[in-house]
């Protein structure tokens, strides 16, 4: 039986530091006899794309998971809950790791030594949280309503 791993990626070669805003996802089979193949397919992000605004941020997240049908793993290194839910319901085991590399990854998971930390779990959506550390705005078109 092989397993199926998908990093959250923007080059195939480190894993993205944020899933929501990675464009692609690397997808790595692992054989029974230690073979390994990969393949990158393009990642909707509603943090990238743009999406209806009548889309709802559930509903857009929703379409970053459409490409992962038959995953067994998906792998970021940082998350929103949200995120976390929706690949949790599809069955899909949610690592968020400390590695960058994902031939470091992959070797560690292959090893039972891909640890999961639960600090990098994003517990808000909203530029003011996201900043406080040097992190990263979010612009929702909801969020900025000039008229």
């Amino acid at each position: 039986m092989t397993t199926k791993l998908a990093f959250a990626t923007d080059d195939g070669e480190l894993i993205h530091s944020h899933f929501g805003r990675a464009q692609y996802y690397e997808i790595v089979e692992l054989g029974e006899d230690g073979a390994v193949s990969r393949s990158r397919i393009p990642k909707f992000s509603p943090h990238v794309t743009p999406t209806p605004e009548s889309l709802s941020h559930d509903d857009r997240h929703a379409g970053m998971f459409q490409a992962l049908a038959g995953v067994d793993v998906l792998i970021a290194r940082g998350m929103g809950i949200g995120a976390i839910s929706g690949a949790t319901a599809m069955g899909i085991k949610v690592i968020l790791c400390d590695t960058k590399s994902i031939d470091e990854a992959v070797r560690q998971y292959q090893e039972g030594e891909l640890a999961h930390n639960d600090r990098r779990v994003h517990h808000n959506h909203h530029p003011e949280h996201h900043n406080r550390n040097g992190g990263h705005q979010h612009h929702h078109a909801e969020h900025h309503n000039h008229g």
